[in-house]
């Protein structure tokens, strides 16, 4: 395998716990999970985790902060893929190596869950975005995110791949129970909402609203 080669393989951030991406994602060169990989260390790896860790003190005021995300982004520099991707969509190591090194690799970044962007702590998450592609719900986080901060060169509305993988995994379990369709269409699940409201404005409107919606 020649370099050229090695770079158009996928580096994969995790966790990734179900597998999801792993199993339909093609060329994953490496998989990274910070919970169960632990420290990869080479002379490589640590001349570039101190170069960029200089580099993050000229805008980082957060010492373990920046060390935590120049060593990711020593590891993705020395693995040489060409692509960076991941389901960790609030992950500010992954925005500060896209920071440092978007201009040659591509970071890749799956919505993993939905966004309350009216919240007071979204306001520092969706400013620190910083990609290459970002991977989204729908237009309403586009817009949300074109009127932020936040740094995103293109972006793809897609869903929700999670609802996604469950729709089939529903219709695989059909296929396989002789054809038996389910009984009900829609799983709403049963969460108590009140008083979010002064956390996250108009949520309680809106959970009674899909409740309603689905009787």
């Amino acid at each position: 395998m020649t370099q050229k080669d090695l770079q158009k393989k996928i580096f994969l951030l995790g966790p990734d716990k179900n597998g999801h991406l792993r199993k339909r994602l093609d060329g994953i060169h490496f998989y990274y999970d910070p919970e169960k990989t632990g420290i990869i260390c080479n002379y490589k790896i640590v001349i570039f985790t101190i170069i960029f860790f200089v580099r993050l003190l000229t805008t980082e005021k957060k010492i373990i902060s920046s060390l935590k995300s120049a060593y990711f982004s020593a590891l993705v520099h020395v693995k040489s893929c060409r692509t960076i991707v991941t389901m960790i969509d609030n992950n500010v190591h992954f925005y500060n190596a896209s920071k440092l090194l978007g201009k040659k690799y591509r970071f890749v970044v799956i919505q993993n869950g939905i966004k309350y962007y009216n919240a007071e702590y979204m306001t520092a998450i969706k400013n620190d975005i910083h990609v290459t592609d970002f991977c989204c719900f729908g237009i309403h986080d586009v817009n949300n995110l074109k009127s932020s901060s936040a740094c995103v060169k293109n972006y793809h509305v897609i869903g929700s791949l999670a609802e996604i993988y469950s729709r089939n995994r529903i219709k695989d379990a059909v296929d396989s129970a002789d054809k038996k369709k389910p009984v009900y269409d829609l799983c709403l699940i049963s969460e108590n909402w009140s008083g979010w409201n002064k956390k996250y404005n108009g949520i309680e409107e809106s959970s009674g609203k899909i409740a309603e919606f689905c009787q």
